[in-house]
């Protein structure tokens, strides 16, 4: 499975399960900031943020960073190499 597609089960599933999702790269698949998560995501005032990872990818220094900062301002943290990733804290 690809990068796009495992991101876009994800950002369906979230979707599916009440949250509002979206992918934060533009159109040349350039993130916003380097290092911020691939996808944001709220529900019912809770934020979570999932960095999209096909091994053997792993997180950079600056990804890392984001995802750190994130979970000190209360954050949902996933890494998700697959959809199950985001079970824990996706469902309903």
């Amino acid at each position: 499975m690809s990068h796009d597609e495992l991101e876009t089960m994800i950002l369906g599933y979230l979707t599916l399960n009440g949250w509002l999702a979206w992918p934060t790269h533009g159109p040349r698949k350039r993130p916003i900031m380097p290092g911020i998560p691939d996808i944001m995501a709220v529900r019912d005032g809770q934020h979570a943020a999932v960095e999209v990872k096909i091994p053997p990818d792993k997180l950079s220094e600056k990804q890392a960073k984001w995802l750190t900062d994130l979970a000190e301002h209360g954050s949902i943290i996933c890494v998700a190499t697959k959809l199950e990733d985001v079970y824990s804290f996706a469902r309903r």
